[in-house]
């Protein structure tokens, strides 16, 4: 794929997107794989990487919202997608023309889809979604099991899955997770007990098959680590996943400068001696956190270099010293470089943030390469 001119891009590793998912497949224990590729699959281009879930054997995809689903079905993908958000009238009839399965997050969610089904003279899947500590999307533990009888009593919905999501997976104290963990399997035994059958029953993420892979129910539903990362980025103990994403740039112009020249907005930096200045095409209209002014480097030629002064909307300045440094040569933002590295999860911690976002944040003018076949 060309990359259109660009002098910035980001390079998306096939083959270690085919190794993590093979990863956490093997952990799931014959559980389905139910891949997560909303938010352009967190930043890593949603047709494609889900092109490649399905090559592996993928059973389900999920996306956040109905417009993500759409593309996927205006993609010619025919792999059963469920939406995780809230239904209206309007996203349910979008839905169920596309064949998207619908995510019943309130009791009231019942009897819409249902109508809304009829009208269209289609059948909706639907999977129930239980609030077991997230507190933010579900049907209350209360109301589960009626809610439950009610999608069974209702003979335009189909019911295709069962499921809740894990709030602390990714902490080293499994406390409330356990306790998650077992509130979803009371709920899921109290509704079969009512002779129900929930259909595919799933919670684990991406926190969860690393933690304990053995509470896998019928499906799970990774996210993040199919992408190479922990969820959360202080424990990157799980060795064997491979970071996917390479955000790289190039040079486009050097500058000598004197001892005490600012460089950038505000003056936020002076050089201490003589140095280059090294100007690389990419900002924060890009997805670089103005936060990390005068707090990052970048390598170039497999050494690091400080990025200097203010970053800008659509470049950042580097310190390159006496090297020999020249315009045109590759500079890595994030990923590896020779014997060098710079991990998404090490500038996460530096912003305090989570590898979610920095994948995520890399805007669209940012073309993604796929490499590695």
């Amino acid at each position: 794929m060309s990359k259109g001119g660009h002098l910035t891009w980001a390079e998306i590793d096939v083959g270690a997107l085919r190794h993590n998912y093979w990863i956490l497949k093997n952990k799931a224990a014959g559980a389905a794989m139910m891949t997560v590729v909303k938010a352009d699959a967190y930043g890593h281009g949603v047709i494609e990487s889900s092109k490649v879930f399905i090559e592996e054997g993928v059973s389900y995809l999920a996306v956040a919202f109905v417009t993500e689903g759409v593309e996927l079905r205006d993609a010619a993908i025919k792999t059963p997608i469920l939406v995780f958000a809230r239904p209206n009238e309007e996203s349910i009839g979008i839905q169920l023309q596309n064949s998207l399965d619908v995510t019943v997050t309130d009791p009231d969610d019942v009897t819409l889809i249902s109508e809304v089904a009829k009208k269209l003279s289609l059948k909706a899947r639907v999977h129930l979604n239980i609030d077991t500590g997230m507190s933010r999307l579900g049907v209350t533990i209360g109301d589960a099991v009626e809610t439950a009888k009610k999608i069974a009593d209702q003979e335009q919905l189909v019911f295709a899955g069962f499921y809740s999501h894990l709030s602390s997976s990714d902490d080293l104290d499994q406390t409330f997770t356990d306790n998650q963990y077992e509130k979803f399997m009371n709920i899921v035994d109290a509704v079969k007990k009512e002779g129900i059958n929930p259909g595919l029953t799933h919670i684990s993420n991406s926190g969860g098959l690393l933690g304990d892979s053995s509470r896998t129910f019928d499906m799970v539903r990774p996210g993040i680590a199919l992408y190479g990362h922990h969820p959360n980025p202080g424990r990157q103990d799980e060795k064997e996943l491979i970071q996917v994403m390479t955000l790289k740039s190039t040079v486009s112009q050097l500058r000598k400068i004197e001892k005490e020249s600012p460089v950038s907005y505000g003056q936020r930096w002076r050089a201490k001696e003589k140095t280059i200045i090294a100007t690389i095409p990419i900002g924060y209209a890009d997805g670089i956190s103005r936060l990390l002014s005068n707090n990052m480097e970048v390598l170039i030629g497999g050494k690091r270099y400080p990025v200097v002064g203010t970053i800008t909307m659509d470049m950042i300045m580097a310190d390159v010293g006496n090297s020999d440094v020249k315009i045109g040569d590759e500079v890595v933002i994030y990923g590896n470089q020779e014997t060098e590295s710079i991990r998404i999860a090490d500038v996460a911690l530096k912003l305090n943030t989570i590898s979610y976002e920095i994948t995520c944040s890399i805007s669209k003018r940012v073309p993604r390469i796929y490499v590695n076949k």
